[in-house]
């Protein structure tokens, strides 16, 4: 039967890969070809040792520099793998924001001084290839890390679960240009072999990969077999493993985006204002991986990217008709940040993430009274746990609506309950954060931003109390998989030894709840709202703008 199953996923692709006619794409050089032809640089799978991948017809081969190798290779079935070892002089930092302005990182050092946390900021030309629409200092990042500059990345991970109670870090692979590996790629139909010092690229319209991950950290977790448009590229990362990108045109890119993030069931209007997000936020986040060898990760970190397996004539439709249009002030293109539902208020932009307020990212009330309706008040908990236990009368309503099937999903999310057992919630807790706190007591709030989503919250248990700051470091510490939104309330339920059994969560919403509510978007499309309507509630102050050459 596996077999069998396997048979059939291997046949969808191959009707996916071959069913098109051939459209060859211009193969960027490493420098100045990308820009010119508005193309982008897609990490699709990271820190892996092999990959396996179909090819559609011949296609031909250029090193990590963009130099011709060979042409005319053919066979379907392929593999790309870590061959040799050499071991490259890497240091490991902690990272706490990333951005092409030096004001915005100055600005985001005050975090870490108000904590006490020694910090510099690096300025890195990136020499990886370039990108397209590249504003500021072009090809330059800030990086703002921890003072202590690490060995090994094990150190480096010791050292960011000691400190995230305080401030939320990633590690930094900083200097990874010493690296030595090879790429090999083998036919598994001939076994013939080629070798690739440092990485390749391929030159072919259209790939198959398989098991790539999907939703790594979240409820949704797994591995899909996928198809792509566009050139694929092989890199060596700073630990010696592989990582698969895939080089595009940006709006076609955006044809894998759209229906990853928005079903393609949703409304034009609804699906118009997501394709004009997506595309600002490509542009916007460009710098966001370019340490790593591309521009944006295919998964939630940047946005969400499936290649071609999604793609429908609806969110086709979208994309098209909105053709560079973008979210800009002052002509200048701004973050368009969204969320599946903020259940029935927005979030302002700095309760949940490092950086200055964005006057377009205003938390608001989702619905027809005005933006500051609440004012504050779910900052209040008793006002919090009444409104996290009824469905107040907002656009991402589902609950009390009646709404089509590709809205269905949408309401386990507006308000929902989660019982966990202490000792599995101390488990997931202790796994995230790498605190030794005995048995967990209690999880207090501290702060709550403007929708009741929790900022900051105390840990106590039995032997120490800690802090956990910044709205997904939070729902990564009380879940295995993420909890839906930090938009919540907790309830103990105390067992004979003074300890509790469970704790119950009551909450609100479904993501950060940043921007666009992308459920509230499609109801107010469903109500008549026009695309025009749908922008200026979720991004007030911002205005839809067009790209220029």
């Amino acid at each position: 039967m596996e077999s069998h199953r396997k048979l059939l996923l291997i046949l969808g692709l191959l009707i996916v890969l071959f069913g098109c006619g051939k459209v060859r794409l211009p193969i960027p050089s490493p420098r100045g070809d990308l820009a010119k032809t508005k193309m982008v640089r897609v990490g699709l799978i990271e820190k892996t040792q092999s990959v396996d991948f179909m090819i559609k017809g011949s296609f031909s081969v250029y090193d990590k520099n963009g130099r011709f190798v060979a042409r005319g290779l053919k066979g379907h079935r392929w593999r790309a793998r870590i061959a040799a070892d050499a071991a490259p002089e890497i240091e490991y930092r902690l990272k706490f924001v990333t951005t092409r302005s030096y004001d915005d990182a100055a600005k985001s050092t005050q975090f870490l001084a108000d904590r006490k946390i020694r910090y510099e900021v690096l300025k890195i030309e990136d020499t990886s290839p370039a990108s397209v629409y590249r504003d500021d200092d072009a090809g330059v990042t800030y990086h703002v890390v921890a003072w202590q500059i690490f060995s090994t990345r094990e150190q480096a991970e010791k050292k960011r679960k000691q400190l995230s109670s305080r401030a939320p870090f990633e590690i930094f692979p900083f200097n990874k240009n010493a690296n030595s590996k090879t790429i090999e790629i083998v036919s598994q139909e001939t076994d013939q072999t080629l070798q690739f010092p440092s990485g390749s690229r391929l030159d072919t319209d259209r790939f198959a990969l398989f098991g790539v991950p999907v939703g790594e950290g979240y409820h949704w977790q797994e591995n899909e077999n996928r198809v792509y448009r566009g050139l694929i590229e092989f890199l060596v990362d700073d630990q010696k493993r592989m990582t698969v990108v895939n080089i595009l045109p940006i709006e076609s890119y955006l044809r894998g985006v759209v229906p990853s993030e928005m079903p393609k069931e949703f409304p034009l209007a609804a699906l118009k204002a997501q394709a004009i997000a997506a595309r600002s936020e490509v542009i916007k986040k460009l710098a966001r991986h370019a340490s790593d060898g591309f521009d944006i990760c295919a998964n939630v970190h940047c946005q969400v990217y499936s290649g071609i397996n999604r793609e429908h004539e609806n969110s086709n439709r979208a994309v098209d008709e909105t053709t560079g249009q973008v979210l800009m002030k002052s002509g200048v293109v701004v973050e368009a940040v969204y969320n599946g539902v903020c259940g029935g208020h927005s979030e302002s932009n700095e309760y949940v993430w490092n950086g200055a307020p964005q006057s377009h990212l205003r938390a608001i009330f989702d619905g027809k009274g005005a933006p500051d309706l609440l004012n504050g008040y779910l900052q209040r908990e008793s006002v919090l746990r009444r409104w996290v236990s009824t469905p107040a009368p907002a656009y991402c309503n589902t609950i009390s609506a009646e709404i089509p099937a590709s809205l269905e999903y949408t309401r386990k999310y507006y308000r929902w309950q989660l019982t966990v057992p202490r000792v599995e919630l101390e488990n997931y807790i202790r796994a995230e954060t790498g605190e030794t706190f005995g048995n967990l007591q209690n999880i207090i709030p501290l702060e709550r931003g403007l929708s009741g989503r929790l900022n900051r919250i105390r840990i106590v248990g039995t032997a120490k109390s800690f802090v956990i700051e910044k709205e997904l470091a939070i729902r990564r510490a009380l879940s295995a998989t993420t909890l839906f939104s930090s938009c919540f309330v907790v309830d103990r339920q105390m067992g004979p030894d003074n300890l509790p059994v469970t704790f119950t969560f009551h909450g609100a919403g479904w993501g950060h709840g940043v921007g666009m509510c992308q459920t509230g978007a499609a109801m107010m499309a469903l109500q008549g709202a026009t695309l025009e309507q749908i922008i200026d509630h979720y991004y007030a102050g911002a205005e839809i703008g067009k790209l220029t050459d």
